[in-house]
């Protein structure tokens, strides 16, 4: 089982996952076709949703500073420097203090702006799927949320704490390493998200306090 952690920074992320289940809700307390009948009156229904989720993940993290000399990669809230990279786009990080979580512990989400869009562009995917039918075919609703695990999951990356963390099946624990100020860092990575992350896993891995 994973902590139950409560958290005011992804309470958009969450809501936007819940109208998407909702329609789940939805089909099963009504009616399949009456799902499939309001696609047939706003076709784009499904592509509104999607945009609404995609935008919602976006707003959870913000970019990481990069020392223009140097290409290190800074992450102030928590004192951490990472050694400069290319490929991965962007980096891009969400800071917990661990006041706003159960067990109070403090946390970095690690991501990068790569990872984000081949996540969002499965979602797309999916929909382009969902809508490439012939007439005379059923509407599957379950397709354009195939992807939303995955996009969730490579949106909080992967996660850094100062203590050994017991998160659940989902996390894979990749390893832990000693900072300068004698602090310890231990790096977890879901295997929910079905994107690459070995790059961001190695930039973890090679994190220091400054």
């Amino acid at each position: 089982m994973k902590k139950l952690k409560i958290n005011k920074r992804k309470i958009v992320l969450y809501v936007a996952v819940i109208l998407g289940l909702a329609l789940f809700a939805f089909q099963a307390l009504i009616d399949t076709s009456v799902f499939r009948s309001l696609i047939q009156v706003r076709p784009d229904y499904d592509t509104v949703l999607a945009t609404l989720i995609s935008d919602a993940a976006r707003q959870l993290n913000k970019p990481a500073p990069v020392d223009p000399t140097t290409g290190k990669i800074y992450i102030p809230e928590a004192r951490l420097v990472l050694p400069s990279y290319t490929g991965l786009g962007q980096i891009e990080y969400q800071y917990e203090s661990g006041q706003n979580t159960s067990n109070n512990a403090a946390e970095v989400h690690l991501t990068s702006s790569l990872i984000l869009n081949l996540s969002e562009s499965k979602l797309w995917v999916d929909i382009a799927n969902s809508n490439n039918r012939t007439a005379w075919q059923s509407y599957n609703e379950s397709n354009i949320f195939n992807s939303i695990p995955s996009l969730q999951a490579c949106t909080r990356g992967v996660q850094l704490f100062y203590s050994k963390q017991n998160l659940g099946g989902d996390f894979i624990f990749q390893g832990d390493h000693k900072l300068n100020d004698g602090r310890t860092l231990y790096v977890y990575s879901e295997s929910d998200c079905k994107q690459d992350q070995s790059a961001v896993i190695n930039l973890a891995k090679q994190a220091q306090s400054y």
